[in-house]
């Protein structure tokens, strides 16, 4: 017996094209040709707690894995993390709660001997204002400079080989997030439920959560399932995910385990701090004993 849902996207799969098929066998090989020169030691994510006039200092460690000696290249762009968007790196200082006109790097360009570990680093300086509240955040950038060549090869259409050079150029991200004290407001909202069967033909529940406030969270996300008398079906968890001011994370719970019925579902966001925020949905399983 299969269950059929009362809200589930039919929007599953794609055509089988060789296009597609194409374009992935090219992203593998080109992974596979890559090399890494120079690694970022340590967490890519640094965080400061500080107060407004303070100036704080940081390092990031760098090291040469090549045999050959690495220029490398450190600069700062802003990012946005975002489930709907995704990744981007727009200029530095171009977002509203950029840290980057507020960072200074202390070196732009460094040279790595083979095997050589370097730090470098960066301050801040937090403007002493009254409006200065809340969560900013920036990138700083690390990029080798020395491209190698990578040869891919793809068929054509029967009649030859086709051969493509790729100067391969890697760069890594550092997250510079600071957080002045305990300031800035807290607010999150849930959007765009949706009750999913997936290709695998699971059930899932699925929400945006939507930071609107001006302070990063790093919640405990998860589901409370209630059956048409009240009583606790389960709780589901959808781990601890970090959510800048301006972006949504998707929050998934897998409900394929439960039976047909009427059920109450409460979604709780817990940051850890004096509130929680919650949404209920009504959710509906019918069984389909056609399929």
């Amino acid at each position: 017996m299969r269950r059929r849902l009362t809200r589930a996207s039919q929007a599953y799969g794609c055509a089988e094209r060789w296009f597609p098929l194409l374009t992935l066998c090219l992203f593998a090989l080109i992974l596979s040709g890559l090399t890494e020169a120079v690694s970022v030691v340590g967490q890519t994510t640094r965080m400061h707690v500080v107060a407004k006039g303070q100036v704080v200092e940081g390092v990031i460690r760098l090291q040469n894995l090549s045999p050959v000696e690495q220029d490398v290249r450190v600069y700062l762009t802003d990012y946005i993390s975002d489930d709907r968007s995704g990744w981007q790196f727009p200029p530095a200082g171009s977002l509203p709660r950029s840290c980057a006109p507020w960072t200074r790097l202390l070196q732009e360009e460094i040279k790595l001997r083979p095997g050589e570990e370097r730090g470098v680093f960066y301050r801040i300086s937090v403007p002493d204002e009254s409006d200065i509240r809340g969560t900013y955040w920036c990138s700083i950038m690390v990029q080798p400079q020395t491209a190698s060549a990578v040869d891919v090869r793809a068929a054509d259409d029967g009649e030859g080989r086709v051969l493509f050079t790729l100067n391969q150029a890697v760069r890594y991200q550092v997250a510079v997030i600071v957080n002045v004290g305990d300031s800035g407001e807290r607010r999150l909202t849930f959007t765009d439920p949706q009750l999913l069967r997936t290709k695998e033909e699971r059930v899932v529940f699925r929400v945006f959560i939507e930071n609107q406030g001006e302070r990063l969270l790093h919640p405990d996300i998860w589901l409370e399932l209630y059956d048409d008398q009240g009583r606790k079906v389960g709780s589901f968890s959808a781990g601890k995910r970090r959510v800048l001011p301006g972006a949504s994370r998707t929050a998934e719970f897998d409900l394929s385990d439960v039976p047909p019925g009427d059920y109450l579902a409460l979604v709780l966001v817990d940051d850890g701090g004096d509130a929680v925020f919650g949404a209920r949905y009504s959710l509906r399983f019918i069984a389909d004993n056609g399929t």
